[in-house]
């Protein structure tokens, strides 16, 4: 989720019991709304690929591009695993690692770029993302969530700030601190201690 408002504020909210890759994902996708897109409006976004509206196609676009661009894909696959158009899991792995993306994100990308065909993405997508990965060596960390209650900039301060301009209602605001750990609904404390 991701807001703008008139004055050019923005701050995003990503949910931090997705997979580290999906994350990177997703903050990609927002990218777009906050600064590419020409008037956006405050909605849920489910980032991925799927049938969705043109606007959510092309922040899913500009998210590929921008964590896994063509040139830097092609530089790190084998020769013969280019022209073949046959990528190995091994290969994938290291793509994954590299551009710290999901495996769906990334056999999205090959496939929109041209390199793999649609029963090679199905194929490699049915391979167990952790177990592979364990087996070839790499660190799972990237398929697990992570992040949780990492703030990063002024989120609490500009959700305070929606709020008091009549922006987002109360319960909105309660829900944005509950996502950051903070208990919006707690007295203050400091009158309690006297």
């Amino acid at each position: 989720m991701c807001l703008k408002d008139s004055s050019a504020h923005r701050f995003m909210l990503i949910n931090s019991n997705q997979p580290q890759g999906r994350q990177h994902f997703t903050i990609a996708h927002e990218l777009y709304h906050l600064y590419i897109e020409d008037k956006p409006t405050p909605h849920k976004c489910n980032p991925g690929y799927g049938s969705k509206n043109l606007t959510e196609q092309c922040a899913d676009m500009f998210a590929s591009s921008l964590l896994m661009p063509e040139a830097g894909i092609c530089q790190l696959i084998p020769e013969t695993e280019l022209k073949t158009k046959n990528i190995s899991i091994a290969t994938v792995l290291k793509l994954e690692h590299y551009f710290s993306v999901s495996r769906q994100a990334l056999l999205y990308r090959l496939l929109n770029i041209g390199l793999i065909a649609e029963s090679t993405r199905s194929k490699l997508a049915e391979a167990g993302v952790k177990y592979s990965a364990r087996c070839f060596g790499y660190d799972t960390a990237l398929y697990e969530p992570a992040n949780e209650g990492l703030v990063i900039g002024d989120f609490g301060e500009k959700a305070r700030h929606l709020f008091e301009q009549e922006k987002i209602s109360e319960s909105h605001y309660i829900e944005l601190l509950h996502k950051i750990n903070i208990n919006g609904t707690e007295e203050n404390e400091d009158s309690t201690r006297r």
